[in-house]
């Protein structure tokens, strides 16, 4: 006995060791691991788990891919299916808030877009009828289209669906000539929708359902058979005997189609053969029709000829009218942006366009600023008066011109102050606090980042504006100067003495000879003569003793900066190398 119960007390012994040494190891994690395996194997508690973390996962999945929607589809497919199976009216409560509007503004927006294409086409045309339409048109408000419609148009089918009875897809669908047509899917999916819930929310005889439906000046009308049934979309008052015709289209439709129509596999490409038995239900029948059939009408030739020759003519007045009213007022723009110059008015006088202003002696002529070819077929007559304007850069070229400033000094206007930089003599600086009070425009002077130029400094100056101050004048096609040009010893002195003094400084001061022509003969020529005046202006200096690594002639158009001074034969001088 003792030895049989051995063993069992030693498994015993085992199983405590066993189970403190996986306390002594594992610890606390050891029992919360035994109560997850408990709440695994108990559905209870393993739900309830799950609810407090089941929305916050399906959140993340769908944030990372289309997964979740794709695996629930089915499911809520199948859901709603069975809802329909077991209780049809609930669903379509649920939906009359939504699809109502959503049926009413789908054919609104068809419609709409069908008028609208309507209305460009119609637009085109011109007659006396259609002018007097447009007349009505403008006079009630209404769209020229609709003006048409309701002179012209009887009735017309302009679409015809033809949807399979069972499943509800659209087996075919035809759209008249210059009719709208939007998602013919969608439209006849629709269709079946309004029926299915007309059927389940009305108490109706077995075989009876809705046969047409109206919306302004539409209609749709419905013939249902076994198998299909016919809707079509009929603009404005259709006669009694049309609906015969859908019925003997349908009747046609199931003779031919009847075996292919019980098992429709929803391949539309499988009934091209019944679109010439729907073709015969796009009726149309207009007011006049009967008329135009019995007696033969002639074409107005003569009135349609005059007509055009009127429009044609009017359009040539009124656009001839209209290019010269908009060449005059870009040119009006141009004159009230310009600087110096004030419109103070414009008015069309005997053909001609008077514009009255002020203009400052400073600023450029109205015909120079209006100069490009053309111009004076506008007809533009100036009457300006005296004023002196404040506009920045009349004040800035009245300072430069009331002052002179030597060739190192620059000169600008800014918020009525004008700063001079660069350098001067002392004298001219004197002068300048002087006088700058006697330019209009100029309410204060900054001289603060002005240099003050010793007395070399200053001859040179002096010398510098006087040789930049020589021109020497040409006439037309002639190389060398006119006889009332100016003296080349008396230049070749002033350059002589700026070399002296430019010596003692440090520097070698280079007189730029640049020669100018005045535009009107060849481009190639002007350039060959200007550079050839500058030329001989360089000879006859270097005949008076200059040495000739103080002189350069080149064409003024080379030289950057006096773009302005290129209208005009002449040549002139420009200094560099003045500074250290």
């Amino acid at each position: 006995m003792q030895s049989s119960s051995r063993p069992d007390e030693d498994s015993a012994g085992d199983a405590e060791d066993l189970l403190r040494l996986r306390q002594l190891l594992l610890g606390a994690d050891y029992d919360e691991l035994l109560a997850l395996k408990q709440d695994l194997n108990d559905p209870e508690a393993f739900s309830m788990r799950l609810a407090s973390v089941i929305t916050e996962a399906l959140s993340l999945r769908s944030q990372r891919d289309h997964s979740l929607a794709e695996v629930l589809a089915p499911t809520l497919e199948s859901a709603i299916k069975e809802s329909i199976a077991s209780d049809p009216e609930a669903l379509a409560e649920s939906l009359y808030p939504v699809m109502g509007p959503a049926i009413r503004k789908s054919i609104s927006e068809t419609l709409s877009q069908m008028l609208e294409n309507m209305n460009q086409l119609l637009e085109q045309s011109l007659s006396p009828k259609s002018l007097g339409w447009r007349f009505n048109a403008w006079r009630t408000g209404r769209s020229y289209a609709e003006i048409v419609l309701i002179n012209t148009l009887e009735y017309q089918v302009e679409q015809v669906f033809l949807i399979h009875r069972e499943t509800s897809l659209l087996i075919q669908h035809l759209v008249a000539d210059m009719a709208i047509s939007k998602d013919p899917d969608m439209v006849s999916g629709m269709l079946s929708a309004i029926q299915d819930y007309i059927l389940d929310s009305f108490t109706v005889g077995e075989g009876d359902g809705l046969n047409s439906m109206s919306l302004g000046d539409f209609q749709v009308m419905i013939e249902a058979g076994p198998r299909a049934l016919i809707a079509a979309v009929v603009r404005g008052k259709p006669p009694e005997n049309l609906r015969n015709t859908f019925k003997v289209a349908l009747e046609d439709v199931h003779k031919r189609a009847s075996s292919r129509l019980q098992d429709y596999s929803g391949d539309p490409d499988d009934y091209q053969d019944l679109e010439s038995t729907l073709r015969s239900c796009l009726r149309v029948q207009r007011r006049d029709q009967a008329e135009s059939n019995d007696v033969p009408r002639s074409i107005p030739w003569l009135a349609l000829v005059s007509i055009a020759l009127l429009s044609g003519v009017g359009i040539w007045f009124w656009f001839q009218s209209y290019t010269l009213d908009n060449a005059r007022q870009n040119a009006l723009t141009r004159l009230v942006n310009e600087p110096g110059i004030v419109v103070v008015s414009s008015r069309v006088v005997d053909d001609l366009f008077l514009i009255n202003g002020l203009r400052d002696r400073l600023a450029e002529a109205p015909e120079q600023v209006l100069s490009e070819p053309g111009i004076g077929a506008l007809g533009l007559t100036f009457v300006f008066e005296p004023y002196l304007s404040t506009e920045p850069m009349i004040v800035e070229r009245r300072a430069i011109r009331r002052l002179a400033p030597p060739v190192s000094a620059r000169m600008s206007v800014q918020d009525g102050t004008l700063v001079v930089t660069g350098a001067a003599n002392v004298s001219w600086i004197g002068t300048l606090e002087q006088h700058w009070r006697s330019v209009a425009g100029l309410d204060a002077l900054n001289v603060d980042d002005l240099d003050r130029l010793d007395p070399v400094r200053a001859e040179m100056e002096s010398l510098a504006t006087l040789i930049e101050a020589t021109t020497f004048y040409f006439d037309r096609s002639a190389a060398e100067p006119n006889s009332g040009a100016a003296s080349v010893p008396a230049l070749a002195l002033a350059i002589k003495r700026l070399a002296e003094l430019g010596e003692t400084l440090g520097i070698t001061p280079v007189v730029r000879v640049l020669g100018a022509a005045d535009g009107t003969g060849a481009a190639r020529f002007n350039a060959r003569l200007a550079e050839q005046r500058a030329e001989n202006l360089y000879v006859a200096l270097l005949a008076q003793g200059i040495p000739a690594k103080l002189l350069v002639f080149q064409s003024l158009q080379d030289f950057p900066g006096l773009d302005a001074e290129l209208s005009e034969r002449k040549v002139m001088f420009r200094l560099t190398g003045l500074s250290d």
